[in-house]
């Protein structure tokens, strides 16, 4: 797959020296910034179930969209025009990705008889699962250009090709709280993980147009997309804490104390094998990350930018 990465940014340098000696144009840059949304790659969901004295009111799924895409993204481009109407560019822009977020919700209630005749007493239980993940990246975005003709404003197309260098994290926290009518209690649960390695790659295109401020400069508006997908290699869980809260205090617990680098970290693979180190293997290692067969997260958007653009 590497290779076909450079083959591909090969391509894009082999045109460009065709093309320079056909009434060149010459060079240009540009910085913007923009939002991405989630172009839905990704799917998960949103549930609720609500119990009282052992009678379902309230059961309910719910699918939720998103992809890991989605976020604030800046950056700039580096271009050259081989003529008035074609040319190419290499972009590089940073993603700060937005929270992909599901929920699970269980809340309980029941009421029975007091002993002794002392009238009834109510019992809640209420828990919440919330699951974020998120990605940072830096991209970069080789693309050809497509420029129509205009005064003041040109409109023009981007298609090409776009690679993602950075990772993913996710937290996990699991709330609750709990009443028997004379003593209540709370605790939370939070797990963080980072996924790392793995080159993303997807193809990328932007539709938009420029408005000409002087002879060498312009600003630009336009709508772009792009479906990149990375399989990460590896993955660890960063931290694990629980704290709990009754009548007797509050105490606070580290779920990672005691244990092993299997336990903790994992490594992506093309293929299992007998030889893997999982618990299928008789010889698995507590001293080496545990493997898994590798997948793949959504990192596609549909977003709008809006920047400045430069011409030498």
């Amino acid at each position: 797959m590497k290779k076909n990465y450079t083959y591909l940014l090969m391509s894009f340098l082999v045109v460009g020296l065709l093309s320079s000696n056909a009434s060149a144009q010459g060079a240009y840059v540009n910085v913007g910034a923009g939002f991405g949304f989630g172009d839905g790659s990704m799917q998960g969901t949103n549930s609720m179930l609500s119990e009282v004295d052992g009678v379902t009111t309230q059961d309910t799924e719910t699918a939720v969209f998103g992809s890991l895409g989605s976020g604030i993204n800046f950056g700039a481009g580096f271009g050259y025009m081989f003529n008035e109407n074609f040319g190419a560019e290499l972009g590089v822009n940073y993603l700060i990705g937005r929270q992909f977020i599901t929920t699970s919700e269980e809340n309980e209630t029941n009421t029975v008889a007091g002993s002794g005749g002392g009238g009834s007493i109510t019992t809640t239980i209420n828990g919440k699962d919330t699951d974020a993940m998120s990605a940072n990246l830096l991209r970069i975005n080789p693309s050809f250009v497509l420029v129509g003709n205009g005064d003041k404003i040109r409109p023009y197309a981007k298609f090409g090709v776009m690679l993602g260098f950075g990772k993913a994290m996710a937290t996990s926290t699991e709330t609750g709280s709990y009443s028997d009518g004379t003593n209540t209690g709370t605790y939370e649960d939070v797990t963080t993980l980072e996924w790392s390695g793995g080159i993303g790659f997807g193809f990328s295109g932007a539709i938009g147009a420029s408005y000409s401020l002087s002879d060498n400069m312009s600003l630009f508006a336009e709508m772009n997309m792009n479906n990149m997908s990375l399989a990460p290699s590896s993955l660890v869980i960063t931290g694990s804490t629980g704290t709990a809260t009754d009548p007797s205090g509050t105490t606070t617990t580290d779920y990672l104390t005691g244990s092993t680098v299997y336990q903790l970290q994992t490594n992506y693979v093309d293929e299992i094998t007998a030889s893997s180190n999982t618990g299928a293997n008789p010889n698995q290692s507590d001293t080496s990350p545990r493997d898994e067969l590798k997948s793949k997260v959504g990192l596609g958007s549909v977003g709008i930018s809006i920047g400045l653009k430069i011409s030498f």
